[in-house]
């Protein structure tokens, strides 16, 4: 809530503390140093918390005059960061920063892909064909192009489906009569769309999970824009990756 991260956790660890001293001598233990506890309680949660051990450990020690409490402070404080980057390899506060770009992490494939925005990627003279269109039609675009994919559109440019090379490799060899081919009975629906606000990181997975190069990117009216390719995104990548090491 208002008012940051740093007040909260030390009464939170104050009272997580003085709760476990408490109920340890619900438990008939004798002489339970709950001051002590709570002072570690707050060291425990602030590392956690804000993912700074050492300052955790520091400032707890230096504000009560613990010193004596070196040894278990460090321990829970140590013991809390690691459980919690065993969540989250970041502090939550960030991640939302990290995901948008704006700060940088040591996960470098992500820093890099955050930097690419998928208008840039997008193929600007993608293939398409009405649904309407015969067979002869759709083989002979692919006969004068080397893409490899073809969207299928109705007559408000919305995406019915999409049309692939390799599904069309009996018809363009010959193996099979062109006049059986129809673009209803060969469309698919793609596993995925993608939208111009979409990530490209999330994009990479889209593309790995469907095991495609490319997928169709619509519009907020669901209207066909073009595909988003792998290998433009991996083209780009390449590009900040070589910009970024020659700024080293």
């Amino acid at each position: 809530g208002n008012g940051g991260n740093f007040a909260p956790t030390l009464i939170a660890g104050g009272l997580l503390g003085y709760w476990f001293g408490y109920s340890a001598e619900l438990l008939g233990f004798q002489d339970v140093p709950s001051t002590n506890l709570m002072l570690v309680g707050m060291a425990g949660v602030m590392s956690g918390a804000l993912y700074a051990p050492l300052t955790a450990i520091f400032l707890i020690a230096e504000s009560s005059s613990g010193y004596d409490l070196f040894i278990p402070l460090m321990i829970v404080a140590v013991i809390s960061y690691l459980i919690n980057r065993s969540f989250s390899p970041i502090n939550p506060d960030l991640k939302k920063l990290a995901d948008d770009g704006q700060i940088f992490t040591t996960r470098h494939d992500q820093n890099i892909l955050s930097q690419i925005e998928l208008k840039d990627c997008v193929n600007n003279d993608p293939l398409y064909v009405s649904i309407t269109a015969d067979g002869e039609t759709v083989l002979q675009i692919f006969r004068n192009t080397t893409q490899n994919t073809m969207a299928v559109i109705n007559e408000d440019h919305r995406l019915w489906g999409v049309i692939r090379r390799e599904d069309l490799i009996p018809y363009l060899s010959g193996k099979k009569p062109a006049h059986q081919l129809t673009v209803a009975a060969i469309a698919t629906n793609p596993s995925f769309k993608i939208s111009l606000n979409d990530k490209v990181i999330n994009v990479i997975k889209k593309l790995d999970e469907a095991d495609v190069w490319q997928l169709p990117v619509l519009d907020s009216d669901n209207r066909f824009i073009g595909f988003v390719s792998k290998s433009e995104i991996l083209s780009q990548y390449r590009l900040l990756l070589r910009k970024f090491s020659a700024s080293e």
